[in-house]
């Protein structure tokens, strides 16, 4: 099935939902990438041992 296709089966809800997370995603690539660096580092070490 083409990309075209899956989103005329989406319902709108499903649709909006979808746009919110990718506008979610792209603040946050956004604002990690203004972290200054040592922030940045303190950030990933956080993570790593939250997983």
């Amino acid at each position: 099935m083409t990309k075209d296709r899956d989103q005329q089966n989406l319902n709108p809800i499903s649709l909006s939902l979808e746009g919110r997370v990718l506008a979610h995603r792209s603040l946050l690539i956004e604002l990690l990438q203004r972290l200054p660096g040592d922030r940045f580092d303190e950030l990933i070490e956080w993570m790593e041992e939250r997983t």
